[in-house]
C-alpha cells in the first residue's frame, strides 16, 4: 500500500476525532465521546464560540474556563440546543443578563463555580425546563435569588452562601436528615417539617423531645422544597436552628415525685441519727453489727440527700433544669450509684455477720471482728467508688435520664446496656446469695431456741433479715420492670406519662422509702440503741455541765436506799429529770 495513502488516512482520523480551532487567543478542543461531542474551550468573548465551533447543535458538554468572561450576554448559547453540560469554572463572570440561557431545554447540569458572580437578572421560572444539578460554589457575595428555586426539574444547588457558618452549602431537594446521620444533634430534620418553621422532633412516644425553631433563610428554602445540607456542619446548624428540649411528662412527674419533700428528709434524719449515735457511743462502736448498720445508713443518707436535691432542682422550668443539670448530674448520679453499690455489698456483709454469730455460736474464733469489718466497709466503699467512675470515662453515661442514673437498658448510648445488665445480675446474684444464709440461720435457731444467747442472736438476725430482705425488695422491683420492658410490648401499650413514672418516677420512690424505712427495721429496734438514743436527748435538754455533776452525785444514790421526802430528796415515787438521767448513764455503762 502507499505509504503517503496510510499517512492521509490516519490524517484525516485524528483531524474527524480532535479537531482545534484558534481564533487569535482563543481555541477549543472537540472530542467525539459515545455521548456526542465535547468541547473544552478557552475564549475573550461567548460570540467567538460560533466562529470556533461550526456544528453547535452537536456539542452535548461544553466547558469554558480560564477565560476572561466578565458577563453572559442574552441568548449567549442560543445555537446550542442540545446542550447537556454547561461549565463556566474560574472565570470573572460577575453578571448574567436575562434570557443568557434561553433555548437550553435539554441542559441539565450548569456549573459557575469559581466566578465572582453577583447579579443573575431576569426571572426565567420557565426556562431551563431540564436543569438538574447547578453549582454556584466560590460566589460567596451572590444572594441566591427566588426564581431559581421554582425551577420544577432542579434537584441541587451547590456553593449557596447567606452567612458565614452556612458557607458553600448544598440545597437538596425534599431531603430528610436522619437521625444517626447528624453526629452533633441526634433528631431527624425533614424538610416538609421545616417549612412550619417551628415543630417537633424526636420520639413522639416518649416524654422527651425537642423543639425547632428554623431561620427565616431556612425556612424559605424548604418552602420551594430545598434542605440545606450544611445543617450537618454543627456551626450552621446551631447558627440557623434553635434547639429547644421539651419534657412533656415534667408537671405530672413532679407532682408525684412532691412526696419526696417529706419522705427524704424524714430519711436524712433517721439515718443521720443512726450514724452520729453509733459513733459517739462507745458501746455501739464496739457493736460489729451497729457498726455496719451505721454504714448502710450512710449510704442510705446519701441516697435520701441525691434525692432531696433531684427534687429541688426540678422545681425550675425544664430547660433550666437541664442547663443547671449539665454539671450537677454527674456528682448526682455518682452519689447514688456508689452509695447503691454500698448498700448491696453492707446487706452481704451483715448476713454473713449474723450467720457466723448465729450458726457458729460455740466458736468465737469464726466472727467477724471489728478490724475485720472495718476493712470489708472500706473495700465496699472503694467498690462503689470504682464503680460510679465508670460513666464519667464514657462507659455509660450520667445525663442520659432527668434522674442522672446511669442504668438504662438501652443500646442508644455506649457501654449502657452492658453496665445495666452487668450491674443488675450482679446485684441479683448478691441477694439471692443471702437466701441460704438465712434458711440455715433460722433452722439454727429454731433447733437450739431454748438457749437464751442463740435466742437473742435469733432475733437479731430476723431484724437484718428483714432489713436485707427490705433492700432486695426495692432493688429487685426496677429491674423486674427492666426485664419486662426489654422483653414485653409493655412499652408500646403505655402512654409517654405511664412509661415515665414506671421507668423513672416509680424507682426514685422505692430507693427513697427504702432508705427511710432501713433504720426503722434495724436500728431504731435494738435496745442498746434505744437507750443511747435516750440518753442523748436527756443530755441535750439538760445542761451539760448539770448533767455531768449530777452523773456521779446520784450514782451512789441509785445503789442506795430512796432517800425520803422529809430528808428534802422529793417524792419516792416520783423521779427528777436528772435523776432519770443519770440512771440511763449508768445503765447504758453496764451493757
Amino acid at each position: 500500500m502507499d505509504p503517503w495513502l496510510v499517512l492521509a488516512m490516519i490524517f484525516f482520523q485524528a483531524s474527524f476525532l480532535c479537531e482545534a480551532a484558534t481564533s487569535r487567543n482563543s481555541s477549543c478542543t472537540k472530542i467525539y465521546g459515545e455521548s456526542g461531542l465535547h468541547a473544552r474551550c478557552t475564549i475573550e468573548s461567548v460570540e467567538e464560540l460560533s466562529t470556533i465551533l461550526h456544528n453547535p447543535n452537536d456539542v452535548k458538554s461544553l466547558s469554558i474556563v480560564s477565560s476572561d468572561l466578565e458577563t453572559i450576554p442574552e441568548g449567549a448559547f442560543r445555537n446550542f440546543t442540545s446542550l447537556v453540560n454547561l461549565s463556566l469554572p474560574n472565570n470573572s463572570i460577575r453578571t448574567i443578563k436575562g434570557g443568557a440561557f434561553s433555548g437550553l431545554n435539554h441542559l441539565q447540569r450548569l456549573e459557575l463555580s469559581g466566578n465572582q458572580l453577583i447579579e443573575w437578572e431576569g426571572n426565567f421560572t420557565n426556562s431551563l425546563p431540564s436543569l438538574i444539578l447547578l453549582d454556584l460554589s466560590g460566589n460567596s457575595k451572590f444572594v441566591l435569588p427566588t426564581f431559581l428555586l421554582k425551577l420544577r426539574m432542579l434537584k441541587e444547588i451547590k456553593g449557596v452562601t447567606w452567612n458565614d457558618p452556612c458557607a458553600n452549602c448544598s440545597l437538596v431537594k425534599n431531603h430528610t436528615l436522619k437521625e444517626g446521620e447528624f453526629k452533633n444533634n441526634g433528631v431527624n430534620i425533614e424538610t416538609s417539617e421545616l417549612r412550619k418553621g417551628d415543630y417537633l422532633v424526636g420520639n413522639m412516644g416518649h416524654c422527651r423531645v425537642n423543639r425547632l425553631e428554623a431561620s427565616q433563610e431556612v425556612v424559605g428554602y424548604a418552602n420551594h422544597g430545598f434542605f440545606p445540607r450544611c445543617l450537618e456542619i454543627k456551626a450552621c446548624f446551631d447558627n440557623e436552628i434553635r434547639v429547644t428540649p421539651l419534657h412533656r411528662c415534667w408537671d405530672i412527674d413532679n407532682k408525684i415525685l412532691s412526696i419526696e419533700f417529706l419522705i427524704a428528709p424524714i430519711a436524712m434524719i433517721l439515718n443521720l441519727t443512726v450514724i452520729v449515735v453509733t459513733l459517739t457511743t462507745r458501746v455501739l462502736r464496739r457493736n460489729v453489727t451497729m457498726c455496719l448498720t451505721s454504714n448502710m445508713a450512710l449510704s442510705d443518707f446519701l441516697v435520701s440527700l441525691y434525692t432531696l436535691i433531684l427534687v429541688c432542682t426540678r422545681l425550675k422550668p425544664y430547660t433550666e433544669f437541664m442547663l443547671f443539670m449539665k454539671n450537677l448530674c454527674n456528682a448526682l448520679g455518682f452519689i447514688w450509684l456508689s452509695s447503691a453499690i454500698v448498700s448491696i455489698k453492707t446487706s452481704l456483709i451483715l448476713t454473713v455477720e449474723r450467720y457466723l454469730a448465729v450458726v457458729y455460736c460455740m466458736q468465737p474464733s469464726l466472727r467477724i471482728t471489728r478490724k475485720i469489718a472495718f476493712i470489708l466497709v472500706l473495700i465496699t466503699w472503694c467498690l462503689g467508688v470504682s464503680i460510679a467512675v465508670l460513666p464519667l470515662v464514657n462507659i455509660s453515661v450520667y445525663d442520659g435520664n432527668t434522674f442522672c442514673i446511669p442504668i438504662r437498658p438501652i443500646k442508644d448510648i455506649p457501654h449502657s446496656y452492658e453496665l445495666s445488665i452487668g450491674l443488675s445480675l450482679w446485684g441479683i446474684v448478691l441477694y439471692f446469695i443471702t437466701i441460704p444464709f438465712y434458711i440455715k440461720v433460722f433452722k439454727t435457731v429454731k433447733k437450739t431456741e431454748k438457749k437464751a444467747g442463740i435466742k437473742r442472736d435469733g432475733t437479731l438476725a430476723r431484724r437484718i433479715g428483714a432489713l436485707v430482705l427490705s433492700n432486695m425488695i426495692f432493688f429487685l422491683v426496677p429491674i423486674v420492670i427492666a426485664f419486662l420492658w426489654l422483653t414485653t410490648n409493655i412499652q408500646e401499650v403505655m402512654s409517654p406519662q405511664s412509661r415515665e413514672i414506671l421507668t423513672g418516677v416509680l424507682p426514685t420512690i422505692l430507693f427513697s422509702f427504702n432508705s427511710l424505712i432501713n433504720p426503722l427495721l434495724y436500728a431504731f429496734r435494738a435496745e442498746k440503741f434505744r437507750k443511747a438514743i435516750k440518753i442523748k436527748i436527756d443530755y441535750i435538754c439538760l445542761r451539760k455541765g448539770r448533767s455531768t455533776s449530777l452523773t456521779s452525785s446520784l450514782s451512789g444514790r441509785l445503789r442506795g436506799p430512796t432517800v425520803s421526802s422529809n430528808n428534802g430528796g422529793g417524792s419516792p415515787g416520783r423521779q427528777t429529770p436528772e435523776l432519770r438521767t443519770s440512771r440511763s448513764v449508768l445503765s447504758l455503762t453496764k451493757i
